[in-house]
């Protein structure tokens, strides 16, 4: 078997191949000779032709027999998450997923990503991709495959980012450690969870957090100014306590800087708090037919976990000396991501919010009953570890 990543012009041409494994160097020029000789239907965007990329694995027979791999016959380009592109974040997702017999895609899911807002983007796009399947012996059949999906930025305003603005004059009183002469930049954004229980409700609005960067870079504290309800202003500063900065200078040297950031919450993908095609098709499931959800104890095996981050601990409780605990109730969708989390026992509050919001970059594999793809339940319990342990 060799994997390789295959570029393909307008035409249906190979005009580069690279290999990305292989189980022996002596498989490598028959993996070559096989895909330099195909033909591939080119991908297309808005009903034009365009360049495309796959990665796909090649099957070596005893006598230099092969699997002729899946060729693309259409390719939808992901939508670029609105939220990621306004911060200036460029990323890519590792999409594995299954070519059947009639040239569509099944069980896809994200085996890696750079940031877990684009993971949703990319199988969005991926699911709807159509091949000539793959065969053997010139007969149709299922072949699993590999693609990279690269998000990047090239045009302005996006490609800087967030840009912060010097106020041209501080506020009488402002602490002096915090007035700055070059602006903090953002390098780790993070878009707010959509908490279950507004989403369902169809519950909206702005939120204003205003928050403190410490010389470090990291967060200091947060207070929320404005919310329409206290789950949206839960999320939201769960969101923010993750940011990462590049810290704001004064005189050359690092210092702190307090910075006011709005967030807007509406039930779309390009809200400040984005929701995804399969969180909604989920939120319908949940609102008409919620015994469509499969019941763990049914499943095959309990999906691997494919990734997992732990939580922040938030700034009000980081000097805490004793543990927390968060359970919390999830979907596992088809695709293996993380949604809809409910809290079903926390310690604080301020603990179910980052919990929530660290949940939604877990990553499993599909789940299955009876060996076909479905959505469950589990219960994911979560350790906060205090000062004292």
């Amino acid at each position: 078997m060799v994997g390789v990543a295959v570029a393909i012009s307008p035409k249906g041409e190979v005009v580069d191949v690279r290999v990305i494994e292989a189980d022996h160097p002596d498989l490598v020029d028959l993996a070559f000779e096989s895909i330099r000789g195909s033909k591939f239907s080119a991908g297309r965007e808005n009903g034009k032709a365009i360049f495309s990329q796959l990665a796909t694995r090649v099957r070596i027979g005893g006598n230099e027999e092969y699997e002729v791999a899946p060729k693309v016959r259409s390719q939808t380009k992901p939508e670029y998450p609105y939220s990621l592109r306004r911060a200036g974040l460029s990323g890519r997702v590792n999409v594995e997923f299954i070519v059947n017999t009639k040239g569509r895609v099944e069980a896809a899911y994200a085996v890696e990503t750079s940031h877990p807002a684009f993971r949703q983007a990319a199988l969005d796009a991926v699911e709807q991709w159509r091949f000539e399947p793959g065969t053997v012996e010139e007969k149709p059949v299922s072949a699993r495959m590999n693609v990279p999906i690269i998000f990047s930025i090239t045009d302005a305003p996006f490609k800087n980012g967030w840009v912060i603005k010097r106020p041209k004059k501080f506020p009488e009183n402002f602490p002096e450690s915090l007035k700055w002469d070059k602006a903090p930049r953002l390098v780790v954004f993070n878009p707010p969870v959509y908490p279950r229980g507004p989403l369902m409700e169809k519950i909206k609005g702005k939120v204003k957090v205003q928050f403190v960067i410490a010389p470090h870079g990291g967060i200091f504290a947060t207070k929320i100014l404005e919310s329409p309800h206290p789950e949206l202003g839960g999320a939201a500063v769960a969101a923010v306590e993750t940011f990462k900065f590049e810290p704001a200078t004064r005189k050359g040297k690092p210092c702190g800087a307090s910075l006011i950031m709005e967030f807007d919450f509406r039930p779309s993908k390009t809200s400040d708090s984005p929701v995804a095609n399969e969180t909604m098709r989920l939120v319908r499931v949940l609102r008409n037919d919620p015994d469509r959800i499969t019941k763990s104890s049914l499943l095959d095996e309990i999906p691997p976990l494919v990734f997992s981050k732990q939580p922040v601990i938030p700034t009000m409780h980081r000097d805490s000396p004793e543990d927390a605990l968060v359970r919390a109730e999830v979907i596992i969708g088809r695709r293996g991501t993380v949604e809809l989390a409910r809290v079903i026992e926390q310690t604080a509050p301020e603990y179910g919010y980052a919990a929530t919001q660290a949940l939604s970059e877990w990553q499993f594999e599909p789940p299955r009953s009876e060996g076909k793809v479905v959505d469950t339940r589990l219960i994911i319990p979560l350790i906060f570890k205090g000062t004292g342990g």
